[in-house]
């Protein structure tokens, strides 16, 4: 068995660039192209990199080997619904989603016994920047290259096609990383969930509160950069509610830290409140460094060693430097 025919269902900055990687091999699939808005079909017909574009997803699942359902969260369990009659037996399907297990569920519920589904979520390279590009026309083969890209396989998933999946992944220069699903949500929870309900939070205190109609003349780039990740408030909204216990969890142990600074200004403790700013600018510039150099490390394994549920989820959640410099106290 081998991927001749991919359909990528979803053609933002992301879904261009895995077409791209994908017909940058030696042996390229055919690659069809299902474009959510009719106003792009101009532009991404521009990159000259799929064989066939089409508007209705149905259309291009019907001869495929692999499906990507490259569809925001909110929109996956719609998109499952709709091209689930299409999908020929046998036919693997993947997503690039940011969160697991509602994904997972959707496909257990939704697609055919029939299909191999396989959870997928890419990771851009620190020298890509931090976040996909949105628009197709900034895409490049080169994006994918080197990226993290994450899998949580279903456990009947036959091994044949794990490895066949694993294999393409590395042929397009990314590095796949086999994670269980509740590891993985928990590790979004910090990288992700948290940071939006702090965004909220500084925003719905900042704005139209007393005093707002001054302090919005002095607020610049950093009320930015905080505030940023509360746009998009219904695709964030419905990933904070779905991975809700993973991110209460986090919000503990942000809200022990904050409650801890906050008493050391109550008390005016400058030393101690010094050192709190001192240990998270080296954390800070730790993780630059970390990120920099691209530790990507390649976790391929067989499906009955896929890691077993939550098992180093304690450790990520209150262990590293957190739980450092809660030991100095």
């Amino acid at each position: 068995m081998e991927f001749e025919r991919v359909t990528v269902v979803g053609v933002n900055g992301l879904g261009a660039a895995l077409a791209m990687a994908l017909k940058a091999q030696d042996q390229p699939p055919r690659v069809i192209g299902a474009v959510d808005q009719a106003d792009q079909l101009k532009s991404v017909r521009a990159l000259d990199v799929f064989d066939r574009l089409v508007r209705e997803p149905a259309d291009a699942c019907a001869e495929a080997d692999l499906v990507i359902l490259n569809r925001p969260l909110d929109a996956l369990a719609e998109a499952m619904d709709e091209i689930a009659p299409h999908l020929p037996a046998g036919c693997v399907v993947t997503d690039t989603a940011p969160l697991k297990a509602p994904v997972m569920a959707w496909a257990a519920d939704k697609l055919p016994e029939a299909i191999v589904f396989i959870g997928g979520h890419p990771i851009p390279h620190p020298d890509v920047g931090f976040r996909w590009p949105e628009a197709p026309e900034k895409a490049t083969a080169e994006l994918v290259a080197s990226a993290l890209y994450c899998l949580t396989p279903q456990p009947n998933v036959p091994e044949e096609t794990l490895m066949l999946f694993l294999s393409l992944i590395e042929a397009i220069g990314a590095a796949p990383f086999v994670i269980d699903v509740t590891e993985h949500d928990g590790l979004m929870a910090g990288a992700a969930g948290v940071l939006d309900l702090l965004a909220v939070a500084v925003v719905r205190s900042s704005v139209d509160v007393p005093g707002w109609q001054e302090l919005r003349k002095f607020l610049g780039h950093r009320f930015a950069a905080v505030s940023h990740p509360a746009a998009d408030a219904s695709e964030r909204s419905s990933a904070v509610l779905l991975n809700r216990e993973m991110i209460v969890q986090r919000m503990n142990v942000l809200l022990g830290e904050l409650v801890r600074l906050r008493d050391l200004l109550a008390t005016e403790d400058a030393e101690r409140l010094e050192e709190a700013f001192a240990e998270a600018e080296a954390g800070r510039e730790r993780w630059l460094a970390e990120r920099a150099a691209g530790l990507w490390e390649k976790r391929r394994v067989s499906v009955g060693n896929i890691p077993s549920p939550g098992e180093r989820l304690s450790q990520l959640l209150f262990g590293g430097l957190l739980g450092s410099s809660k030991q100095k106290e």
